[in-house]
């Protein structure tokens, strides 16, 4: 099956958000700064809404496949956003048809997804993406020459809390707790272990992480890691109500523009 080629960009034009000190501030106009961590954010897809037209157009037999996984005829939608927003970021992002993009994963990092390596180097760059959704959420990062990762949490009972406590922190990351709630440590832990290209591949309870106000400091790195990394807690992103975030991305720290995508 061939997959037709669709024009790029094919991300609808919205204002862009700067990360400051006191939270989010409207960016000025023109592309984001150099060396900047991009953030596009796809806030609350409404129950039923389906795959945008020109979206569903640029999708790999693949992509269809996974979504055909899914038990419900929502989720199979769901699934179809998510593919078709990353493939129009990053269509936009590499000036690529998002239908000729490829991915493979990143050496060193068998379970990350990645761009495949000539593309990804397209132009003398060097892109990273991660994604992550929860809810009806999705967020997408994007940075040149640097690792990133990006985590959503929505809330979770605090039953739900408790059981998995154990199973996903260190011994130091419980002592935090009672100074911070539970997702928003484990934002910032899973955004570290998808950023090192770890995930789950390694025992969560051995890696660490601890929160110093919004930043994010890896206290026990993952096996074999010893690059340098920043962090942070997102503020409340626009439109996501009740939705905890997190970036980490090696180091130096970088602007942090992001842009809340209109679903069309």
């Amino acid at each position: 099956m061939t997959v037709p080629p669709s024009p790029a960009p094919t991300v609808p034009a919205a204002p862009g958000w700067l990360l400051t000190a006191t939270g989010w501030t409207p960016a000025p106009a023109g592309a984001p700064p150099t060396g900047a961590a991009r953030l596009w954010l796809l806030p609350g897809v409404p129950a039923g809404h389906g795959c945008p037209e020109g979206w569903a157009r640029t999708l790999s037999p693949e992509e269809w496949a996974r979504s055909r996984r899914q038990a419900r005829p929502d989720d199979q939608q769901f699934s179809l956003i998510c593919a078709g927003f990353r493939r129009a970021v990053l269509g936009q992002v590499l000036g690529l048809p998002p239908g000729e993009l490829r991915w493979a994963a990143p050496p060193g990092a068998p379970g990350k997804p990645g761009l495949a390596p000539d593309q990804a180097r397209r132009g003398g760059h060097a892109w990273h993406w991660n994604l992550a959704h929860a809810g009806r959420h999705v967020l997408l990062g994007v940075r040149d020459g640097r690792e990133i990762g990006v985590d959503l949490e929505t809330d979770w009972p605090a039953a739900t809390w408790r059981e998995v406590t154990p199973l996903v922190f260190s011994a130091d990351e419980r002592r935090q707790l009672p100074g911070h709630p539970v997702a928003r440590l484990w934002t910032a832990k899973e955004a570290y272990l998808k950023a090192c290209g770890q995930g789950f591949g390694v025992d969560p309870t051995a890696v660490s992480v601890r929160l110093n106000a919004q930043a994010i400091e890896v206290h026990a790195p993952a096996p074999g890691d010893d690059r340098s990394w920043w962090g942070r807690v997102l503020p409340p992103l626009p439109g996501s109500p009740g939705v905890t975030a997190a970036l980490v991305t090696e180091s130096p720290a970088p602007a942090v523009w992001l842009q809340v995508v209109p679903l069309t």
